[in-house]
């Protein structure tokens, strides 16, 4: 398998790229999720697969510019 990134060898396989343009908006939202890895939940799905941990989501939080106040879960 051979990868080649666009940004850095231009044209590939005949196509062209979309020209970079910056764009603006009014608003915009954001998320953190938080988890904990827990592990007392190993076990052995297939013979070559053990899973060691799962991850445990414990909160999220979001917010946005319309609401200044962030909202915690």
């Amino acid at each position: 398998m051979i990868e080649a990134w666009a940004c850095e060898f231009g044209w590939i396989y005949g196509v062209d790229l979309p020209k970079v343009e910056t764009k603006s908006y009014a608003h915009a939202s954001i998320f953190d999720f938080e988890s904990f890895g827990d592990n007392k939940q190993q076990k052995e799905v297939t013979p070559m697969l053990t899973i060691e941990n799962v991850l445990e989501p414990i909160s999220v939080s979001f917010g946005d510019t319309l609401k200044r106040e962030p909202t915690h879960i």
